[in-house]
């Protein structure tokens, strides 16, 4: 079945407001965790005492990052069109979307962790 914004169940507002959230929220994560891990990777690079602590939190958020591009992928890419609307309303684009965040998620609270014992020795 072919799905677009007529045959979706949900408000044209509602759908759209969701598209867009998703969207920005891959863009933010993706690029804000791929800068995050070359920072933290050049200050692992600099100083040795927390080296491995960096690397670890860097490869974290390099993972987060891809998972941001994985969401993107199962979209279909950036497009805005109706029929990229549409394929938000597929049930399976929706969970294999969950199943990218909540990794995401376990990533974000290891990468915290980490970054708080960063901190921590640096202080």
């Amino acid at each position: 079945m072919a799905y677009s914004m007529k045959t979706c169940t949900r408000s044209k507002e509602r759908l759209l407001s969701r598209f867009f959230c998703q969207a920005d929220a891959e863009t933010m994560i993706g690029k804000g965790r791929h800068w995050g891990a070359q920072f933290i990777r050049q200050l692992g690079e600099k100083q040795a005492h927390i080296a491995g602590l960096c690397f670890e939190a860097a490869e974290l958020l390099t993972e987060t990052a891809g998972y941001a591009q994985q969401m993107t992928a199962i979209r279909q890419g950036d497009r805005q069109t109706e029929e990229a609307i549409g394929i938000l309303c597929k049930p399976e684009t929706r969970k294999g979307i969950v199943s990218l965040i909540k990794k995401a998620q376990e990533n974000e609270k290891r990468a915290t962790t980490i970054i708080s014992s960063i901190i921590e020795t640096i202080h």
